[in-house]
């Protein structure tokens, strides 16, 4: 890291670290780690570590009574909170995967339930916000350091007001907005630069409260191109921080094998050029049971030649008819189980291609739709396939978590591959 710059007024003291290196590829770690290039910058009440644009991306309370020392709040680009809580590193990795679990400022299908946004810590460091981006814009102008006053300037711009108005941006750049994205990009902490391939979803599945509407339709080549130029000029230099793409919307997997390629080729060579600061791109993206098995071995070697590795999340819900009729799911169970078992097969074959799939929890299921689900990934799975992961969404407004956790670990502790919570997670 470089030599910290400090500032004293007769008020406060401040200290800026500019340029601080952190990992260069994405890892599961027991402590907070940053990724790429960052700025630090300390202030008495809260310290911030803020992204190239000088976008406050985390930041976490410097006084006595701040929850935990290694919890930090996050804000996306999209403008949400979220709180990376330990939950007291009890069995936490064991149950998600990861040794953080994300409060999410807005509702979801949290299995978590908690008031720490209305807590006197976070809250107080939220609303003290403002007030340091004046305090820096103050700062900069007498600030000696040229370099380090430009940091403090780009960084004093990042009012409430200003974040809200580049969610909006980059909505109107994308033209569309991400209710959920796949539960696979939590191996990049859901930091994705967004791309619409294909919009809408071909199933239009009755029981989703996270579906856009309109018909299904590929986006053209122009307005492919329109999106990542506008993405580039948004976040200028801090683009080389990135290494997850998502491709959307809800079933991209329909637009084909070909406009998936091309539209990869196009985000790795538009969106990091020059420098990076992190390695290994990959790319996410969501599919149906059709889509899935529509896949023929020329559209699977045309993926598997990409430059990155490519996640495909698939939403079979269920195992069992019953659930699929009350869900309103227009796919049978049969498609539903060689659509799992084609998965297995393609983990087996290919590197740069994993297929999860999901399963919903909750109360609104049929009478067999757990013992399916056991049955299917217990007794049809031979041995443990630790590629293939399976995601058990809470059903929004159908479950308690109680019931919920207790059926989760139930599966998990018979199923022959790795099983972990779905998050419906927004940007």
């Amino acid at each position: 890291m470089n030599n910290s710059l400090c500032y004293k007024s007769d008020s406060c003291f401040w200290k800026l670290r500019p340029g601080c290196k952190g990992l260069a590829v994405h890892r599961k770690l027991s402590y907070p780690a940053r990724f790429g290039v960052y700025h630090e910058l300390i202030t008495p009440e809260c310290t911030y570590h803020l992204s190239l644009d000088g976008f406050p991306k985390f930041f976490q309370g410097n006084r006595r009574n701040w929850p935990h020392p290694q919890e930090w709040l996050k804000i996306t680009r999209n403008g949400d909170m979220v709180y990376y809580s330990t939950q007291g590193y009890s069995d936490i990795f064991g149950l998600t995967g990861e040794y953080y679990y994300p409060l999410l400022s807005y509702h979801s299908n949290s299995l978590f339930s908690s008031n720490i946004f209305q807590s006197i810590p976070v809250s107080q460091v939220i609303a003290d916000h403002d007030n340091h981006c004046t305090q820096a814009g103050h700062m900069a102008s007498s600030w000696v350091n040229r370099k380090e006053a430009a940091i403090l300037w780009q960084f004093s711009q990042w009012t409430t007001s200003k974040i809200r108005r580049q969610a909006r941006r980059l909505h109107r750049i994308i033209q569309a907005r991400i209710p959920v994205l796949p539960p696979d990009c939590r191996h990049v902490d859901y930091d994705v630069l967004p791309l619409i391939v294909a919009e809408g979803c071909l199933a239009n599945c009755g029981f989703c409260q996270v579906k856009t509407s309109g018909d299904f339709r590929l986006r053209s080549k122009k307005e492919i191109e329109n999106q990542l130029s506008g993405i580039g000029r948004l976040l200028g230099d801090d683009i080389g921080n990135y290494r997850g793409f998502f491709l959307g919307q809800h079933d991209c997997l329909a637009a084909g094998s070909r406009p998936i390629k091309a539209a990869l080729k196009k985000v790795i060579s538009i969106l990091t050029p020059g420098r990076k600061y992190v390695r290994n791109p990959v790319a996410f993206l969501f599919g149906s049971t059709h889509s899935l098995l529509a896949l023929t071995d020329d559209d699977l070697k045309r993926l598997e030649q990409q430059p990155c590795t490519l996640y495909i999340n698939i939403g079979l819900e269920s195992f069992d008819q019953e659930t699929l009729d009350i869900l309103q799911k227009p796919v049978s169970a049969k498609e539903n189980r060689l659509a799992f078992q084609k998965a297995l097969a393609i983990n087996r074959k290919y590197s740069r291609i994993r297929v999860s799939a999901n399963l919903v929890l909750g109360e609104l299921t049929g009478s067999n739709h757990l013992n399916r689900i056991l049955k299917i990934l217990c007794d049809d799975v031979p041995s443990f396939q630790p590629e293939t992961t399976i995601y058990l969404s809470p059903l929004t407004g159908f479950f308690q978590s109680k019931n919920v956790l207790s059926d989760l670990r139930r599966i998990k502790s018979q199923a022959r591959l790795p099983v972990y919570p779905y998050l419906i997670h927004q940007l």
